[in-house]
């Protein structure tokens, strides 16, 4: 399977490369893409905010509560036909057991099975080099390309390298 996930959009990059079981691949759905975002109802979601300490719904373990789930999960696997060309996926967990700090959000896998990160046109110079560094010190070669915005606003795509200072 083919990962092409952006972490947060084009202007700051994302990665890519080939995943098999590594990554918990039930939470990994490919983005569907259609004339208009979906959106929810915030008042159908009453019985969750009612229910916000209860033991099966922040563990899932009732089947009445997997709907709700399954709303927000489609809604962030569902963009506009204007972003096809991304033939995007995502890893995505619903949860409702409260906040999580971002190193309890963090996915592992191994190095190995990522092959390139795209730099967004906006991702400044210094963090190019502080993630190159980090495979460099992990002696993975990956290859690193350069998003860049011409005056058409179109993207092109061209391969980074650190320049020598």
């Amino acid at each position: 399977m083919i990962f092409n996930a952006l972490s947060a959009s084009v202007q700051e990059g994302f990665a890519q490369g080939t995943l098999t079981n590594y990554i918990y691949e039930e939470n990994l759905f490919s983005v569907h893409y259609g004339d208009e975002p979906l959106s929810i109802n915030f008042f159908d979601f009453a019985p969750v905010f009612n229910n916000e300490f209860d033991a099966d719904l922040r563990g899932l373990t009732k089947s009445y509560w997997h709907g709700y789930a399954r709303q927000l999960q489609n809604l962030f696997i569902v963009k506009t036909n204007t972003w096809a060309y991304e033939k995007e996926w995502r890893a995505i967990q619903v949860n409702f057991e409260g906040p999580k700090e971002p190193e309890e959000r963090v996915r592992h896998y191994p190095i190995e099975v990522l092959t390139g990160i795209y730099f967004g046109y906006n991702t400044p110079e210094i963090a190019k080099k502080r993630i190159a560094a980090i495979y460099w010190e992990k002696h993975h070669e990956i290859n690193f390309i350069s998003c860049k915005l011409s005056n058409a606003r179109e993207l092109t795509y061209e391969p980074w390298e650190l320049e020598e200072e």
